[in-house]
């Protein structure tokens, strides 16, 4: 009898949600579906040809809103830049940058 190798799909996906909270409201990064993919790597070459700063950061909002689904257009519009910038590398890289911390906890 042969051997059957199985490949339990539901054991790829992270179950360690990754959630965002500005002003005191969560938002879960979703998992990324191929579309979504396809979307992202669509929006980056954009990015990469945009002609103008206005074009680039309608890129990256598009981007956050896609890994952050419960993000309006009205309230990534409305955030700092840098709260933006932080947001937008983890949707990008899918996680949060880790600082190191000295013994006081100090960053």
């Amino acid at each position: 009898m042969a051997n059957v190798k199985t490949i339990n799909t539901s054991e790829l996906l992270d179950n360690d949600a990754l959630v965002v909270v500005i002003d005191d409201v969560s938002h879960p990064r979703i998992e990324p579906t191929v579309k979504d993919m396809l979307h992202t790597l669509k929006d980056l070459e954009d990015l990469g040809k945009a002609s103008s700063m206005a074009d680039e950061l309608d890129v990256v909002i598009r981007i956050v809103m896609r890994s952050f689904p419960t993000m309006t257009r009205e309230m990534v519009e409305g955030y700092p830049i840098v709260v933006l910038n932080e947001v937008f590398a983890i949707a990008r890289d899918g996680e949060i940058a880790k600082q190191e911390t000295d013994e006081q906890g100090k960053s």
